[in-house]
């Protein structure tokens, strides 16, 4: 089985320092202890990220560095240190390279930080703005090669260094390939399950054993509302599947999210003729 080729952007290692004292207000009155401060991270066509920034004191950057970790273990699978997230596809990788080379810019990850000396305002975090860091992406090559993009200590705002807020973080991007298998028809009518490869759809048989161990986890599945015609689609990280067995569990998966949604509706509500069939006599 041949995988899709999938990129993401990962950003973590978050960090952020003030100046031993500061005659701005507006840093003054922020205590690292206390204060908590956050961040968006933003990347275009896709929604913003949140995260929380660990604030440290700069004599506990001077003996102990061991709360920032070096890029090498920086990864998804540390949800310790991973900020945020952001999964392209090959038809979004090309549309991102594609401008790239026609506008001869780069795209822009931005990341806003604020303190929230109020907290949050109807669950949603709300504070004053601190500063803003952009980081331009080179997303060629990017399907089979890793590249840290950026990994280090930026100043916030446009005062000079050591009168300002600094911030530290990784900006990681990296292939992240998948197989995709789509179903035929809709699961309750037992369809034929194809393996997406490009633009191409592959037909291939699923057996099923009782008891194999089941890793990990479907990293994409999707369904349709209730009453509408489903085709789910999964998509599994590479990683996860080594044998049939194992693409086989999470393809099982798929269709029970789907069947779900028909699980779920009043027992008042009629089932779809699909699922009626079954119990004719």
């Amino acid at each position: 089985m041949d995988p899709c080729p999938f990129v993401r952007v990962l950003v973590g290692n978050l960090a952020l320092k003030f100046p031993v004292s500061s005659s701005k207000p507006s840093l003054s009155r922020i205590h690292p202890s206390s204060t908590p401060c956050f961040c968006k991270i933003k990347l275009k066509t896709f929604p913003d990220q949140m995260a929380t920034i660990p604030l440290v004191q700069q004599q506990q950057l001077d003996h102990d560095q061991s709360h920032i970790q070096s890029h090498e273990s920086f990864s998804a699978s540390n949800p310790i240190s991973l900020a945020a997230c952001f999964t392209f596809n090959k038809t979004q990788t090309d549309k991102f390279v594609e401008k790239q080379v026609v506008s001869n810019k780069h795209p822009v990850l931005s990341i806003d930080v604020y303190s929230a000396p109020d907290g949050a305002s109807c669950g949603i975090p709300s504070g004053k703005l601190l500063g803003k860091v952009y980081v331009p992406l080179d997303l060629r090559g990017a399907e089979s090669r890793a590249c840290v993009v950026h990994n280090g200590w930026v100043t916030l705002g446009a005062s000079k260094k050591g009168s300002s807020a600094e911030m530290h973080f990784t900006v990681k991007v990296e292939p992240d390939p998948r197989f995709v298998f789509q179903f035929g028809g809709e699961p309750e009518c037992s369809p034929q399950v194809f393996q997406v490869q490009g633009s191409a759809k592959v037909r291939f048989r699923f057996w099923f054993l009782p008891q194999a161990v089941r890793r990990g986890f479907v990293m994409s599945s999707t369904v349709e509302g209730v009453g509408k015609c489903s085709k789910p689609e999964v998509e599994v990280g590479v990683q996860h599947v080594t044998c049939t067995e194992d693409a086989a569990a999470f393809v099982a998966l798929a269709a029970a999210m789907d069947l779900s949604m028909d699980a779920c509706r009043l027992f008042s509500q009629r089932l779809r003729k699909e699922l009626r069939q079954q119990f004719v006599v």
